[in-house]
């Protein structure tokens, strides 16, 4: 009689080529029903965690009704000449307890509980690779079998219940540190369209029979250390809120990964472009993510813990804003005692500074009032010396709105209205002015204009002497721009700290750019001297004829 492993330490004489036609031949290798069909060990075929997918092939004109069902007296014979055969592995180190719970058919319910059943049956049987048959019964490959067979007969939950109740260990780990709650977890985020019904049940079957939510193990094949919690906050859909209520414990909701982010941190993540499950926008319907974070505020969570980036979940939740969420979870979060004035590690930005950047005019509207209720401050100073004001001037992120998009006049309006100074410069001294000049903005008349009536200086120059004009040559040419900057009172003389004039910036420039003639024409009649010089000497003809633009040239005399 053979001895239960604790481990699986390969031995040939464990592995016998004779043990192995007779029964695990039966599960794995022989040809059944006439050849209707052959049971394959494809072996390492999935791509997260290496499970062999055993599957299978059609190879005549029989049905597979018949398959396991008939062997059922075979295998008996079998055992009773020697219950040692029970315990027999391959060479990959599976046993036929092993082999029987990947297996799809009629009859393996019936041939299951046959092997539990016997005397020297050992349910937490270890391969090549610390798997136990409970592993190999949730294995993603398993469980996607099952969601796409759901004519198959036999309830997944049905075989990992049995595995329970003989014994199996819910809470192995095998050689990647995964136990049998992570793999169901982990299937279930995947979004697969054929998810499989029962897995609710099933997650709820493992937690009831002792699984821990506690244990870390890693992600995929990053060195990340991931606890079922973890792993259930990236669930979507209305199964996951009832999964993440059975799951969640005041004991382990701050508990944190191998990057310190907690639970409250891997849900509000969904959707950042960076994270490994980034696959699930916010922006889906069905997530039900206001809901799952108030549950782990609500049970403790840690509404301003800090991941090894110094990030928390409320700049966690503005710095990814391509959701719908995004007002209802800032409310929440702040409702819990989010601090307002956080700051980004890498830049020293504040809430506001990326509510500004990166939402439209209806989400600002919204969100700047909550914060300054919060007691945030709206001339908070990042970094740079950009406040939310400058902000707000730049064009929106592309992952919120279309690129080139920008907030409208009646936002910048209504951050002044809460107490936004337009009139502050940044570390470079360049003014709300500038900020508006660094790219083309179609309404760039209006806000020019309203900055102008809230004091701002059309002609102000930054620290490299420059003032919008020059700032704005120095990067763009749209022609409706400058000739709208020359109409507000842009100075077409000015120099900066080289000496270099708006003509100096176009004759040097505009070679590879259209409407040549109608902004050297709109530059000279705003004032522009043709023969001005820079620091070197040169005067905008001098850089014509360097690049030897005729263009230029005939545009200049």
């Amino acid at each position: 009689m053979m001895a239960s492993f604790s481990t699986f330490h390969f031995n040939r004489r464990w592995y016998d080529s004779d043990y192995e036609s007779e029964l695990i031949a039966i599960l794995k290798k022989e040809y059944v029903c006439d050849r209707a069909y052959t049971l394959i060990c494809l072996g390492h075929n999935d791509e997260l965690y290496g499970f062999p997918d055993i599957v299978l092939r059609s190879n005549g004109r029989l049905g597979l009704t018949k398959c396991l069902a008939d062997m059922k007296d075979r295998i008996l014979d079998l055992i009773r000449k020697d219950e040692s055969i029970i315990n027999v592995r391959d060479c990959l180190g599976l046993s036929p307890l092993h082999l029987i719970c990947s297996l799809h058919s009629p009859g393996q319910m019936e041939i299951l509980k046959l092997l539990c059943t016997q005397r020297t049956s050992y349910a937490n049987t270890l391969d090549s690779m610390s798997r136990t048959p409970l592993h190999h019964a949730v294995s993603p490959a398993n469980m996607k079998y099952h969601s796409e067979c759901n004519d198959s007969g036999v309830s997944l939950v049905d075989i990992v219940t049995l595995l329970i109740k003989h014994g199996a260990d819910v809470n192995a780990m095998e050689c990647h540190g995964l136990t049998p709650l992570h793999l169901a977890l982990d299937y279930y985020r995947s979004g697969s369209s054929n998810r499989l019904r029962e897995l609710p049940k099933l997650i709820r079957t493992l937690i009831e029979s002792g699984a821990s939510l506690n244990l870390k193990a890693p992600s995929g094949s990053s060195p990340s250390s991931l606890t079922p919690l973890h792993l259930a906050c990236r669930l979507h859909g209305r199964p996951s809120l009832d999964v993440l209520s059975l799951m969640i414990s005041p004991d382990y909701v701050n508990s944190t990964d191998h990057r310190m982010k907690s639970p409250l941190h891997e849900l509000l993540s969904i959707g950042d472009k960076k994270a490994q499950h980034s696959d699930h926008s916010l922006s889906s319907p069905c997530n039900f993510i206001v809901d799952k974070a108030r549950l782990l505020l609500d049970y403790g969570a840690d509404v301003n813990a800090r991941d090894y980036e110094c990030i928390t979940p409320l700049l966690m939740v503005l710095d990814n804003p391509n959701n719908t969420f995004c007002v209802p979870l800032v409310r929440l979060l702040l409702e819990k005692g989010a601090i307002p004035n956080v700051r980004l590690a890498q830049n020293r930005a504040s809430p506001l500074h990326l509510v500004c950047k990166h939402f439209d005019d209806d989400v600002v509207e919204q969100l700047v009032p909550l914060f300054l209720k919060a007691g945030a401050r709206i001339n908070a100073r990042d970094y740079k010396l950009l406040t939310p004001f400058h902000c707000a001037l730049f064009p929106r992120n592309e992952t919120s709105c279309k690129i080139g998009t920008f907030l409208s006049v009646n936002t910048l309006r209504t951050l002044i209205k809460f107490g936004a100074d337009p009139t502050l410069n940044d570390v470079h001294e360049n003014s709300s002015i500038h900020m508006v000049c660094i790219s083309p903005n179609p309404h760039i008349k209006d806000v020019i204009s309203f900055l102008i009536s809230e004091g701002c200086k059309i002609n102000n120059v930054n620290k490299q002497g420059n003032t919008p004009l020059l700032h704005f040559l120095q990067n763009n040419f749209d022609k409706k721009s400058i000739q709208t900057l020359i109409d507000l009172g842009a100075n077409c003389q000015s120099q900066n700290l080289e000496d270099i004039s708006p003509l100096h910036l176009v004759s040097r420039s505009l070679v590879y750019h259209d409407d040549v003639d109608e902004i050297i024409e709109a530059i000279l009649k705003g004032g522009a001297n043709v023969n001005v010089q820079d620091c070197y000497g040169n005067t905008p003809i001098h850089y014509a004829v360097r690049d030897e633009s005729t263009t230029n040239m005939k545009g200049i005399r």
